[in-house]
């Protein structure tokens, strides 16, 4: 009985223990539960705002001021409308616009075509344009067009590294290229830097005005509607946000920005009819649906086509919708972020205010991805007949999404291929660096093990490549690769050629030093391999190999 009573005694004194424990240890996580939460209080941003109106697009502009170039090296997404594919169509499609409207108009080929391309952003694009519309123009023996091509943006930073890039300087000199800022959301006019040119509502362009906007229209301020039964409704929008995630007022992480909308009846939204005519197309064609209206889109190019004696011809690439039957059913609008933010674009939108402007328009059959659309208030697109082959052919056919969704499933496929596949890639890309860095090492493997007419055609390519090479801040170095290759096939004066062009684009580093010093070494230049291994010796002063390499370099130049 004894030994029972004081087994219940020590299991009390234990819970006792027990409890005392428990106690503190809610009491701790209670404190810290207290302390994150005073932490993480949400801050209101906005409060029932229009989309429009919202920190949204202020966040949007200081990101872009404050990256400059390097957004384009770090989290904005570019290439699938930057590379050369995409490029050669759009100076295929200027070209071809020129030659109709010359044979319209035989005295406008006396007189400069202007092209403005909207949020240039990296450059890249621009250089692959203008390196092909040239080409052409001398194929067709066109020199005599006066080309004025503009890039524009509303960031400063953006237009000196234009200014300052070496692919760029030929295109200057030869005088059809200048830089302007312009900003679509705010600017109505157009002057530009290099030769103080001013395009104007009173000094406009007498040929059309060719504009370009690609990964522009899904950037801008835009609204967002609710369409349902007949009646439109203004989505206004409440924000909220961690006071953590604040720095100088604004979201440091957008993704962590909470989103609330409101619907608001409405009748006549905007000040200007034009929009209102535009918008009020989808009380019928729309049964239940969000929308998103290009609202500052749709009024920058008013403000172009005033530019352009209302001659405008306009080509824009981007992911969005261009008919009804897609908009139809829609949730609440995704914003897509990637440093900056993105939307879906709706060019059936677009489409509709060129239609309502005596306009016309032409939009391909829907694909995942990116759509690339043609407007013209210049004249009806039927009327131009070598626009609408290309088309057709170049838009309907294979188009710019169709190559892009090629080029992302090679990353899947190139270590399965043969080197002909690879050739015919390379080729179908027109010898794009960037689809040669995925499949580089897959192609310095083969290319070593063949002798082939296929290593033939890769060889006498490569100029071409070399050509394309456009230099951004992080991106991927073509020419230590290119010294790989013909290292793998004992070509080593062109492997030292192009190893030197990687130093001089690129900061060298030990692995550079080495196989530019085992070029050198091949290529029995001893003096040179020494001085190479030598900087790679300061790098990797323990390296065994590095200093017999040395002591070999030494033996054979004595």
């Amino acid at each position: 009985m004894a030994i029972l009573r004081l087994a219940y005694i020590l299991d009390v004194n234990m819970f006792v223990e027990f409890f005392k424990h428990l106690t503190m240890i809610c009491t701790l996580l209670l404190r810290t539960t207290r302390t994150r939460m005073k932490k993480t209080k949400m801050v209101t941003l906005d409060h029932a705002k229009p989309f429009s109106q919202s920190i949204f697009w202020e966040g949007q502009r200081s990101f872009y001021q404050k990256k400059g170039i390097n957004a384009w090296a770090d989290t904005v997404p570019f290439y699938i409308t930057s590379n050369p594919f995409i490029s050669y169509c759009y100076a295929e499609l200027i070209l071809r616009f020129i030659q109709d409207w010359t044979q319209k108009d035989p005295a406008s080929a006396k007189k400069p075509f202007y092209i403005v391309e909207l949020g240039t952003g990296s450059g890249q694009f621009s250089f692959y344009v203008l390196k092909k519309l040239t080409e052409l123009l001398a194929h067709f023996n066109l020199q005599n067009i006066q080309l004025r091509y503009i890039m524009t943006d509303f960031v400063e930073d953006n237009i000196k590294a234009w200014q300052q890039h070496k692919r760029l300087q030929p295109f200057v000199e030869q005088k059809i290229l200048d830089f302007a800022r312009f900003d679509l959301e705010q600017d109505s006019e157009i002057n530009t830097i290099q030769f103080d040119f001013k395009l104007s509502k009173d000094q406009s362009c007498e040929n059309p005005l060719i504009v370009i906007a690609n990964y522009v229209f899904d950037s801008v301020v835009s609204d967002i509607f609710k369409i349902k039964q007949g009646k439109i409704y203004s989505s206004l929008v409440s924000l909220a946000t961690p006071s953590d995630n604040l720095k100088n007022g604004l979201p440091k992480s957008w993704r962590k920005v909470k989103i609330r909308h409101t619907d608001q009846e409405i009748e006549q939204y905007y000040s200007d009819p034009r929009l209102n005519k535009t918008l009020s197309v989808y009380r019928e064609s729309i049964k239940n649906s969000y929308i998103l209206f290009p609202n500052s889109a749709l009024n920058g190019l008013e403000h172009l086509q005033k530019l352009s004696r209302h001659k405008l011809f306009l080509i824009s690439s981007d992911k969005g919708f261009t008919n009804t039957y897609d908009l139809d059913e829609q949730p609440y609008p995704e914003i897509d972020f990637h440093g900056s933010f993105s939307l879906m674009v709706n060019f059936h939108a677009i489409a509709s205010y060129f239609k309502q402007n005596q306009g016309d328009y032409f939009l391909p059959t829907a694909r995942e991805g990116l759509t690339t659309g043609i407007f013209s208030s210049a004249c009806p697109l039927a009327e131009l007949k070598e626009v609408s082959y290309l088309l057709q052919n170049k838009i309907n056919g294979f188009s710019p999404i169709d190559f892009y969704n090629l080029a992302i499933e090679i990353e899947k496929l190139y270590p399965k291929v043969d080197l002909k596949f690879l050739a015919s890639l390379l080729e179908l890309s027109h010898w794009d660096p960037f689809i040669f860095s995925i499949i580089s090492e897959r192609l310095v493997k083969l290319i070593e093990k063949e002798d082939t007419e296929v290593v033939d055609q890769i060889i006498l390519n490569i100029p071409k490549l070399v050509d394309n090479f456009y230099y951004l801040p992080k991106c991927d170095d073509i020419f230590f690769t290119l010294g790989l290759l013909f290292y793998a096939i004992d070509d080593f004066p062109s492997a030292i050629k192009y190893y030197n062009l990687s130093a001089q684009h690129f900061k060298p580093g030990y692995e550079l030093f080495y196989n530019l010093g085992l070029s050198y070494f091949n290529n029995k230049n001893f003096a040179d391999a020494r001085e190479q291994f030598e900087k790679a010796l300061l790098l990797k002063p323990k390296n065994l190999a590095l200093k017999k390499m040395i002591a070999s370099c030494k033996r054979k130049k004595a």
